[in-house]
This record gives structure tokens, C-alpha cells and sequence, in this order.
């Protein structure tokens, strides 16, 4: 993107840029931070209490876990002290300054030593650093380079080092560092001269500079050899310049000074020749449509006259020769354009330029070779007109192909090979913010089909049996056959690689790195394994601190997880073992745990297999310790296999064991359950799709209990709060007089169906009734009825009624202001208001029109469509831990929110919009909604967050028709990317604001690390959608586990 165009589009999209701040002189203080108690035996409780003044949040920080988590602004909480511990309170204002306070705790006999932390652990020249530590007495403390620093009496000093520096202190015999990076500077880089006359007959340049805290200064010219290469911090060079000088470019010179740890710092100084023109800049479109207003704009120095030239003809001329514009109408074809700059005493400068001209593009999607059969390789490849960028995705929403500046028909670089139907999405663009889209889906010849055992829309979690044809073995298939046996125990503690663990082995995480691959959940599995002390393996990103166990299948645990028994286990005499063998025909990873301890109980002995061909064994040798989970877990937190008891001695366990026809397993999911068969001698993959119907998508939304008319009048009403119809076949009504009705039909998309005792309008008081149950029978003053499919799906429950009142029921959940942070969600009822039927007085209801009693919203399941913008995107918040709050403006395509159209959000870096836009920062009530300020929150996860590592941020984009290749209509995304709660957080997730008032929420990877905490998860953030009153918020997530924040999920808040 030309500096032009970003220039245009931050004014757009910054409602004034800067960032919109409440100003706050006030310095935060902290008055108070004291322990209970600072010596303790191990395991004690300590009772930490603050005061603070004029402060709006309050972080707590547990330097030895590393761990961090916002706490109230006054007050204490309790903590049970292991080790010895650092605390360190910040205390921030609404201006983000802040102020720390520090307490130590030492444990006495503690075996994990001192510990000493930095803040910050990077700075610049003559910045200062707080070291702080929490140790028995009779502590020292030394720098190096520097030597001893007075401790006495002491749990934290200031220095300000000027070159990197080490820490060590040293608790008796025990002894703990910490690094302090200080980054290079350059503090001058001068040239004595600001120009190179060409006439000067061995011109010349003296070039000095001063650098802080540099390793190795090196200028270099470019196109010539480096002209110094020295340790050395200050320093200079005159380079003579061979005659002739050349006029046509400027001079330029670089400072390349390098520090510690690989970091780097440029600076570059530019001299222009005098006598001779230069183009400083050229800017012009590479593409443009016919018709347009192309630009060409430059700068130059040395020039007296610039000319446009077309085909060798002067179309232009200007002797404003310093910066320039010139215009035109594009044509029907491309074409170019040279410059021509002229100095009157010597010399010529030439620039060229190119214009595409380009339509509104066209693409399809199509295989090569055409005809694909079973088990045959195939690729992708794309045909169309005014093609210039190409995005291929599959049917999951994750990119696999991005191609720029490619032609208008080509093959992508990409080899697939399946067994049953797969979908891809193309997006392509012709340069100009036209985009055009196809979807393919490839059905090979003689394709492998499952047939399950229930069709048409199922409840969340029912048990379905899949069977095939053909004989074939289907492997690493997540079926829900679990087989017990006698352990087959092969102990690798002498033959195999022995894992490295810090820490003495507790709450730590080691890699394999083998070239070992299994399929597993419907993917190959290997290029990425952790193994936990805590007893179990994940092929992803581990957590080294996860070990409170819960139960199975949990967003606690990692995705695609190997557990054989999950608990709070340390190795400090124990160890872990790896190794992969061949047993038969297959190759076998083997993971052993020796003498794990939990607690006081020692000895205990296990280990997993996994399988080449996907079957997964848990062996027990030794168990003298009960408790635990064991179990598998896939790539959502609400799919795995559990074992139900406690492993003990001598137990086997087999998953995930390759199966022939059938297989069964829980269905929760929309998306594809992956497996794969064997054709031609590879793995290739098979999936099966159920329509699944999650909690709140079918809802009781009205029931008339006590018509005037008598039992015929009474109905209830079931909505569709999905995008695509629900299919009640084999659904039925069951009543608590032990008596049933069957249901059927479907309930079209965000629309209602009427059940009742007749269809007679005469007899049911015109109340539309769709579908007569006969036997319906609600005429009693209190009850409840239950609707089901394989097992009870949601109930109604009333206990009084109101004659002639339709009741309405909107599940929501809600929470209101004042609920408390653990109080339940709730529904919402009212009778109805608008009449129906024939009677005097008319009965109350809306029977066949969807209504609520209120809230602007319903929601949605959403198949997961996550489109990364951060490579797209304008940043408008960067890597901070500081609180951000922005005013954006949104008038080129105002967003309708609970029906009033917004032209400006404001977006926070902790992981919500809000349309208050007087709201200062940070305020945002993380416990209930409240009618004070903010309200009218879009809360996709609102927690205390921030970015903390390079390149993480907070991103905006305007995606245009047919874009985002999972949603065609024009939107705006708000995208948090690589954020984080704790220090080892990743967290994305993704905000898509559609202008007929639809919010998606999109949530990518949610990895948690560090800590004990699950923040990925959800378990100290909000996920809800917030009433413009600020009372009522309709919640996917309220600071819970269950149902918490997976991975790679979505969900969709529609008006009503």
C-alpha cells in the first residue's frame, strides 16, 4: 500500500486519530500491599491486602508462576504459598500510569529456591529496572558486569544499567538470575555535508556517529563494500568519492549498530547530488479500471523541469519541478508513462511507470485432472478474467492457498487425496477492492459414504452409529469404543530418550521431536508434540502449569490431547521416557511415566501408545494413587473419549482402535468427524456431518395454557433460531402424565411452527394452528412438558397462567444488572401483548409470528469462518499491556445496533466494542451488565487483555462484496490477534459488524499457557451482547468453563 492510500485510509477510519482518552492527572498510588505473612512452611495460606488511590484497574502478578489476573481495587484474597513467591501489585489509571508495589513470601525449607524478578526486563540507555525478590534473609545480590549491590535489609532495589546485564542472588547454597536487556541507540549520525556537488573534483563526506550499548557498528553504502566494521562505539569515516560523481541517485549511507540477543538498529542518512535531478518518489496506480482518474504524482531534487511522456510523445511539462501531478483517463488498454527530470546545468533523471487496466473479475474452481477418483491425487486450479490475487480455502475456513499477482488461469501448488466429498472456497480480486468467489466441492468417483443410524436435525450429544459398505477399515475415527484388558506394559525407562525438565519436573512441559506421524481425529498427527508432567501429551501448543484436573472432555485440557491419567503429578525422582518401535506391521510411539508422585503417594508407572494406523493404548504398571482423568480429547473442548474410573495396577485401555462397519459416537458438532482409509497404499481421508442442534437453537418461544375457548384452543409455538430449517421427524412432545405426541415437519430458518389440540380455526380461535397434536392437553394451573429426540433435549416449566394469555418464553440466557458473578442465567417471560382470533375480549398472542419479550437479539450456532485480517487490515491498536480505548468511525457504512444506525465504535484492547462512545476507559463491569458507562457493549471476550508479543494487535478491515469468502455481504471486522490475558496466552478472535444490524463472533486459536488459569477458555471472560440500556445481556459466555470459549467456534447474534 502506497504512503498515499494509507494516509486516505487512516483519515477514514480514525475518528480523529489520535486515540480518544479520558485525561486523568491524578497518579494512581498504592497505599497498602501487605502479606499476612511472609515466612511460611509449604502449602500455607497467606492473606494478600491492598489499598490504592485513584486507580481504575488493579493487576495482581504471581512472579514465580508468571501468572497475572485482575483483581478489585480495594481489597484481599488468599493464596496457598508452595514456593517461595514474589507478589507484585500494579495500579493503573485511566491515563495508563501506573504504579507497582511488591511483597515477598519465602517458604522455609522451600527446595525451589529464591526467586528474583525484573521490571521490565528490556529497557533503553538510562531507563531504570526494579529488581525485586522473595528469599530467606541473608540474601546477596550481584550484577555482571558490575559486581555487588547492597541488599541489607532490603526485597527490591532500583539500578540503571547501561549495557546488558546479569542478576544473581544467592540464598545460602541456592541461587536464581535474571537478565536485563538493554537495547542499543544510536545517539548521532551526521554527515558534513548536506549535499555532493557534482563540479567538486574528488568530492568527499566525513560521516561521525555515537552509539549506547552497542556489540559491532558497521556502515555500509549499498552496492559497495562495507566501509567500517568496528566494536568500537563511537566513531567516523570520510569517504572520497571517485570522480565522476554520479548524478542521477542519491547518495545514501546506513548505520547498521547490532546489542544483545540479536537486536538490531538501522539508521540511514541520504545526501543528494547537486547538479544532476534525482526522483525522490514516483507514485501511480499498478491497476486501474477504464474510466478511472489515474494519478501520477513524484517528487525530485536537482530537477528544473519534469515531462510526462506517453508512446515518445510530451503529454506534460512543469518547471514546479520539486513535487508534481498529473492526471488522466484510463484507457481501454494498459499503458505507460516515463518522467523525464532536467537540470539546466547537467543531467537527465528517468522514471517509468505501468497501468494495468482491469475489469470486474471472474473466477471458477476446477480439479486437474478433471475426473477424480478415490484414493487419486488431484489439485486445484483456477479460471477467470481480471484475476490478480487468489485465496483458496477448504470447506473448515483455514487458508490454504494464497497467491498475489498471479495470472488469470493457473494451478495452485497443492496435492489432496480423499475418499469422500470435500468442499473448497476461492477468492479473487482484481487489485481494485472487487473481489469475486466460487465454491467446489469434489466428489471422488466411487466415493466412500457413511450411513448413520439417526438423519435429518439431532440433538447436541446423542449417540449415532455409522456404518459403510465394502469391508474397509476405517482408522484414527474418534468412536466412543473404549476396551478394557490386561495391561501390555513395555517399560522403555532404559531404552528410551529420557525428557528434559526444569523446575524438578513439576508443572513443566518438554517436545518430541520425532518424524513419527499417526492419524488421529481426522488429521496426521506428529510435527508438533509436548509431553506434561501432569500426565498426558497434546500434538499442539502445551501448557506447563495445567494441573487442576476436571472432567473430561473440558476446555481446561488442551486440544488433541493423550491423557492418561491428568492430575497435579511432580517427577523429582521420577522421570519420562520416549521412544517409537515397530510392533508388526506398525510403527509405535511410546511415552512412560516412572515414579510419578501426586501428593505423598510415589511409585506410580504408565504410559500411552499411539499407533501408526491411529489406535491409542493407555498401560498401567503401578497405580497406587486413585483419582485422575483419563481419556482423549479433540480439537474442540466438547469432543473426547473418556474412560469413566480409576486406571489401577495392571489395567489396559484401548481408543481410537481401527474399526470395520459400524462405529458409534456422540455427535456435538456440525463440522465434519474425520477418519481416514487405506487407498493405494496411503491414508486418505473420510468425514462424516451430522445436523446437529445445539442448546437454544429450538425454542419454545410461546404457549397459549388457558385459552377462553377450552383445551382446542391451546398451542404452542417451537423457533428456529438457526440460518437453515430443523427437521422434527422422529421429535416428539412428552407430557409428565406419562403420555407422548409426536412432532413433525421442519421449523423453517428464524421462523416459527404452531402445534396444537385441532387445526380447526373455528375451534382454536384462528390461532394458525400448523400441525394438530390430538392429544394435547396443557389445562392445568401448573406443569411442564419436555420435546426430545433419543433422550430429553430442553423442558417447559410453568406455575400459573393467565386466562386467555398467550405466555411468551425467550431462553435467551440472559444476565441483568446486579446478578452476581456466579448467579445462574436465566430466560425471560411476559404474557403477550397483540390480540388474535374471533372472540370479545380477543385473546392475547402472536401464534405463527415470531416474537420476544423484549431483547433486539436472538443468536446462533455458527459454523466456524475465520478470516485472518491481520495481514489485510489497518493496526489500530498495537503489542500493549496499557489499556486502549478507540473511537473509529464507521460513517462510510453506519452498523444498526438494536435497530438505531451507529456511525462510530469504540474498540478496546480488552476484547469488546462499545457504541458508548463517552465512556472512559476501562469500565467495562467484567462481573453483570449495568446501565453505567459503557453500555451497548458487543463483548466478543471481554477480559483484562493485551498484546505482548511482537507483531500482536488489534486490527480493523472494511471486507467488501464477495471478500470474505464466508460471507458475501460488505462487513466491518474487528480482529484481536496473538492477544493475551496471561504472559503466554494466544489468543484470536474476531468481531464482523454486517449492516443490516448481524454480529458474528469467530474465535481462531484460544491457547492458554503459563497458568493454572484456562483464560483461553473463557474462564475469566465475558462472551455476550449487551442492550443498548446497559441492563440485560444475552451471554455465550459468563466467566465459566462450562460451557466456556472453544477453539475454532462461532456464533451469531441476529435482530428480531
Amino acid at each position: 500500500m502506497s504512503a498515499r492510500v494509507f494516509a486516505s485510509l487512516c483519515a477514514v477510519v480514525l475518528a480523529g486519530c489520535p486515540q480518544d482518552v479520558v485525561v486523568d492527572d491524578s497518579a494512581p498510588r498504592i497505599v497498602t500491599f501487605t502479606a499476612s505473612r511472609t515466612s511460611v512452611e509449604p502449602g500455607e495460606r497467606v492473606t494478600l491486602s491492598w489499598q490504592t488511590e485513584n486507580a481504575v484497574t488493579v493487576d495482581l502478578n504471581d512472579a514465580a508462576l508468571g501468572a497475572t489476573r485482575s483483581v478489585v481495587i480495594n481489597g484481599s484474597e488468599s493464596v496457598d504459598v508452595q514456593k517461595n513467591s514474589l507478589y507484585v501489585l500494579t495500579a493503573r489509571n485511566s491515563n495508563g500510569a501506573l504504579s507497582r508495589a511488591i511483597v515477598a513470601v519465602s517458604v522455609n525449607k522451600s527446595r525451589s529456591g529464591p526467586v528474583l524478578t525484573a521490571m521490565p526486563r528490556e529497557i533503553d540507555v538510562g531507563q531504570e529496572v526494579t529488581l525485586a525478590w522473595s528469599a530467606l534473609e541473608g540474601v546477596t545480590l550481584s550484577a555482571t558486569p558490575g559486581g555487588g549491590i547492597d541488599v541489607a535489609g532490603k526485597n527490591s532495589v532500583t539500578v540503571s544499567p547501561t549495557t546488558t546485564t546479569t542478576y544473581t542472588l544467592t540464598d545460602g547454597e541456592r541461587m536464581t538470575t535474571t537478565r536485563v536487556l538493554v537495547r542499543p541507540t544510536v545517539l548521532r549520525f551526521e554527515a558534513s555535508s548536506d549535499a555532493i556537488d557534482v563540479t567538486d573534483a574528488g568530492a568527499s563526506v566525513s560521516l561521525s556517529w555515537d552509539t549506547a550499548n552497542a556489540t559491532r557498528v558497521r556502515l555500509l553504502a549499498p552496492g559497495r563494500a562495507v566501509l567500517v566494521d568496528s566494536t568500537a562505539a563511537d566513531g567516523g569515516f570520510t569517504d572520497v568519492l571517485s570522480p565522476p560523481v554520479d548524478g542521477s541517485r542519491l547518495l545514501r549511507y546506513e548505520l547498521l549498530v547490532d546489542g544483545d540477543d540479536a537486536q538490531q538498529v538501522t539508521r540511514v542518512l541520504s545526501l543528494p547530488v547537486r547538479g544532476s535531478p534525482v526522483f525522490t518518489s514516483v507514485e501511480a496506480p499498478q491497476f486501474a479500471r477504464v474510466g478511472d482518474d489515474v494519478e501520477l504524482k513524484w517528487t525530485t531534487l536537482g530537477a528544473d523541469t519534469v515531462s510526462v511522456l506517453r508512446a515518445g510523445l510530451e503529454v506534460h511539462r512543469t518547471r514546479d519541478a520539486a513535487a508534481g501531478t498529473f492526471r488522466m483517463t484510463a484507457p481501454a488498454n494498459d499503458f505507460a508513462l516515463e518522467l523525464v527530470a532536467r537540470s539546466e546545468r547537467a543531467g537527465v533523471a528517468r522514471a517509468n511507470v505501468e497501468v494495468q487496466i482491469v475489469g470486474a473479475p471472474s473466477i471458477t474452481l476446477s480439479t486437474v485432472p478433471a475426473s477424480v477418483t478415490r484414493g487419486t491425487p488431484y489439485r486445484l486450479a483456477w479460471a477467470g478474467q481480471y484475476v490478480r490475487n487468489v485465496h483458496i480455502y477448504d470447506g473448515a475456513g483455514s487458508e490454504l492457498y494464497a497467491g498475489l499477482d498471479v495470472n488469470d488461469s493457473a494451478t495452485a501448488p497443492l496435492v489432496f487425496n480423499a475418499a469422500d466429498p470435500h468442499t473448497f472456497h476461492v477468492v479473487a480480486d482484481n487489485s481494485l477492492g472487487e473481489y469475486a468467489n466460487d465454491t467446489l466441492t469434489v466428489t471422488p468417483a466411487n466415493a466412500f459414504t457413511f450411513t448413520p443410524s439417526l438423519t435429518g436435525s439431532i440433538p447436541s450429544g446423542r449417540r449415532v452409529s455409522l456404518s459403510w459398505t465394502g469391508g474397509e477399515t476405517l482408522y484414527g475415527f474418534p468412536h466412543d469404543e473404549v476396551v478394557t484388558r490386561s495391561a501390555a506394559f513395555d517399560d522403555i525407562s532404559v531404552t528410551g530418550t529420557r525428557l528434559q525438565f526444569a523446575n524438578d519436573a513439576d508443572d513443566e512441559i518438554a517436545p518430541i521431536v520425532t518424524t513419527f506421524r499417526a492419524p488421529f481425529y481426522g488429521r496426521i498427527v506428529g510435527d508438533v508434540i509436548n509431553v506434561s508432567t501432569n500426565g498426558y501429551l497434546t500434538f499442539g501448543p502445551g501448557n506447563d502449569v495445567n494441573y487442576l484436573d476436571a472432567p473430561l472432555p473440558s476446555t481446561r485440557l488442551e486440544r488433541l490431547t493423550l491423557a492418561p491419567y491428568w492430575e497435579d503429578l511432580r517427577l523429582e525422582a521420577g522421570e519420562v521416557h520416549w521412544q517409537v518401535k515397530t510392533v508388526g506391521s506398525e510403527q509405535v510411539l511410546i511415552v512412560q511415566w516412572s515414579n510419578a508422585v501426586f501428593g505423598a503417594v510415589t511409585g506410580n508407572q504408565f504410559q500411552l501408545k499411539l499407533f501408526s494406523n491411529g489406535q491409542v493404548d493407555f498401560d498401567y504398571a503401578v497405580m497406587n494413587v486413585s483419582g485422575g482423568r483419563v481419556g482423549i480429547q479433540g480439537p474442540r473442548g466438547d469432543e473426547g473419549v473418556v474412560f469413566p474410573s480409576n486406571p489401577v495396577s495392571g489395567l489396559g485401555l484401548t481408543f481410537c482402535a481401527p474399526r470395520q462397519s459400524p462405529v458409534t459416537l456422540p455427535v456435538r458438532s456440525r463440522s465434519p468427524y474425520g477418519g481416514f482409509v487405506r487407498a493405494n497404499g496411503s491414508f486418505v481421508t473420510v468425514s462424516a456431518r451430522f445436523d446437529v442442534v445445539h442448546p437454544y437453537e429450538l425454542q419454545l418461544s410461546e404457549v397459549q395454557l388457558a385459552p377462553v375457548v377450552g383445551r382446542e384452543g391451546q398451542w404452542l409455538e417451537f423457533f428456529n433460531a438457526r440460518s437453515t430449517a430443523i427437521d422434527l421427524s422422529s421429535w416428539s412432545l412428552d407430557f409428565t402424565d406419562g403420555g407422548t405426541a409426536p412432532l413433525s415437519g421442519s421449523v423453517p430458518p428464524r421462523d416459527v411452527r404452531v402445534f396444537g389440540a385441532t387445526t380447526d380455526a373455528a375451534l382454536n380461535d384462528d390461532a394458525g394452528v400448523d400441525v394438530a397434536l390430538s392429544n394435547l392437553d396443557l389445562g392445568t394451573s401448573s406443569g411442564s412438558f419436555s420435546w426430545s429426540r433419543e433422550g430429553t433435549v430442553d423442558e417447559f416449566v410453568w406455575s400459573s397462567r393467565v386466562n386467555g394469555f398467550a405466555q411468551v418464553n425467550d431462553p435467551g440466557p440472559f444476565r441483568y444488572a446486579g446478578d452476581a458473578p456466579a448467579a445462574p442465567l436465566r430466560a425471560q417471560r411476559c404474557l403477550a401483548g397483540p390480540t388474535y382470533g374471533f372472540q370479545t375480549p380477543r385473546q392475547h398472542g402472536t401464534p405463527g409470528t415470531p416474537s420476544s419479550c423484549g431483547f433486539g437479539y436472538g443468536w446462533e450456532h455458527l459454523a466456524p469462518g475465520y478470516f485472518d485480517v491481520s495481514s489485510r487490515g489497518l493496526k489500530i491498536i498495537g503489542a500493549t499491556t496499557t489499556t486502549t480505548l478507540l473511537t473509529v468511525d464507521l460513517s462510510r457504512a453506519p452498523f444498526s445496533f438494536f435497530g438505531v444506525s451507529r456511525s462510530a465504535v469504540r474498540v478496546s484492547a480488552d476484547g469488546y466494542l462499545t457504541f458508548d462512545l463517552t465512556a472512559p476507559n476501562d469500565l467495562f463491569d467484567l462481573n453483570a451488565p449495568s446501565p453505567s458507562s459503557p453500555n451497548s457493549v458487543i463483548a466478543i471476550f471481554a477480559d483484562d487483555l493485551g498484546g505482548r508479543v511482537p507483531g500482536s494487535g488489534v486490527f480493523m478491515y472494511r471486507a467488501a462484496q464477495n471478500e470474505d469468502p464466508w460471507a458475501s455481504a460488505p462487513h466491518w471486522i474487528f480482529q484481536w490477534h496473538h492477544w493475551s490475558h496471561g504472559a503466554r496466552d494466544d489468543l484470536n478472535f474476531q468481531v464482523k459488524l454486517f449492516d443490516d444490524g448481524v454480529i458474528e463472533y469467530h474465535f481462531a486459536t484460544m491457547d492458554s499457557g503459563g497458568t493454572i488459569s484456562r483464560y483461553g477458555s473463557g474462564e475469566s471472560a465475558n462472551s455476550w451482547l449487551e442492550n443498548g440500556a446497559g441492563d440485560q445481556a444475552l451471554v455465550i459466555n459468563a466467566q465459566a468453563l462450562t460451557p466456556g470459549i472453544s477453539a475454532f467456534t462461532a456464533y451469531r447474534f441476529f435482530p428480531r
